[in-house]
């Protein structure tokens, strides 16, 4: 994982800089100064894995959204980790449903 912010302690040491790889001594290190989380970069920075752009049927969409906000109603979509997986699940629920439809 690459972060997408610096890592800073209470008293505003920076432990890691943006830009660097977390690894497990960092991450031993962040749990020895309470720190509980970070910003990583996207998923699809990390892996190399070039972004899609993605046409959405407004439809589709919607329905996709309503399924989302039922699975997602407890996560706290202002960390990085949960709004990047909500928007990846309503990308793939649209997919989902888009191939369900044309094989009626």
């Amino acid at each position: 994982m690459v972060l997408a912010a610096p890592v800073i302690d209470d008293s505003g040491q920076v432990l890691l800089p943006v830009g660097h790889t977390i690894t497990d001594p960092h991450i031993a290190l962040f749990k020895t100064r309470g720190i509980a989380e970070a910003d990583v970069a996207d998923a699809c920075d990390v892996t190399g894995i070039e972004s899609e752009t993605v046409e959405l049927n407004p439809e589709l969409l919607a329905a996709a959204l309503e399924i989302a906000d039922e699975l997602f109603k407890f996560h706290n979509l202002t960390f990085a980790t949960s709004k990047s997986l909500f928007q990846m699940f309503i990308v793939d629920e649209v997919k989902r449903l888009a191939e369900k439809t044309a094989s009626k």
